[in-house]
């Protein structure tokens, strides 16, 4: 597979034992990620997808593959998902070259203040993550004990040593960031108090080995 330039500078870490990508996303590719969130938020024929998660948020939006490929969007994610696993799967070289993967779902996330999601994972799946595009007028109390407001979390494990195990990770979200994680993670993001939504877009795809295509984890059908 062809990948883009972009893609290849991705970050690809292990902070705490799962492999986590991330980079910024180009700029062409992020302004076609915000006309796509614009254009389903004025939508009255807008796909409701909150049935199928577990937020408690109002505005959470499925996306078809087809819309994806409108946008000029699905082949850039896929080659993201291609990449994560090439650059951070502990597979052997030879298997990688039989690597095969769908994209389960994806869909958006309009945050408004009080709404967030509890910690969950996305077992369905093999990969996982989120793209951040707004962020809210954020409203801080002079009171406030922390920072973590719509703040992402991705926690691996209960603290065993807390000052000797990086056990869970925090993400302020920024607009342009983009995420990859192992789909059993759990994760959350935390409420927020402020004007405005904090928009995201999250999505869950599986990937498996053309060598052996049996022994698989199938992606759920959607569409």
């Amino acid at each position: 597979m062809n990948v883009h330039s972009s893609i290849k500078n991705a970050k690809i870490d292990t902070p705490f034992g799962p492999v986590i990508f991330g980079m910024q996303l180009p700029e062409n590719v992020f302004q076609n990620c915000v006309k796509l969130a614009d254009d389903v938020w004025a939508r009255k024929d807008r796909i409701d997808w909150s049935h199928e998660l577990v937020g408690h948020m109002k505005h959470q939006y499925y996306v078809p593959h087809s819309e994806l490929k409108e946008y000029g969007l699905y082949d850039y994610f896929m080659q993201c998902f291609y990449w994560y696993i090439q650059k951070g799967s502990t597979t052997s070289e030879e298997k990688k070259k039989y690597i095969q993967i769908e994209l389960e779902a994806f869909w958006i996330n309009y945050q408004e203040e009080g709404e967030y999601n509890p910690l969950h994972n996305h077992g369905q799946a093999t990969i996982s993550g989120a793209i951040h595009l707004k962020e809210p007028e954020y409203a801080y109390p002079e009171d406030r004990k922390h920072d973590s407001d719509g703040g992402l979390a991705i926690v691996n494990h209960s603290p065993i040593l807390h000052d000797l195990d990086k056990y869970s990770m925090s993400v302020r979200p920024t607009p342009r960031g983009m995420y990859l994680w192992p789909a059993p993670l759990l994760h959350q993001v935390f409420p927020f108090e402020g004007k405005g939504q904090r928009i995201s877009m999250a999505y869950n795809a599986v990937h498996f080995y053309g060598d052996n295509p049996e022994n698989r984890h199938k992606a759920k059908e959607y569409e």
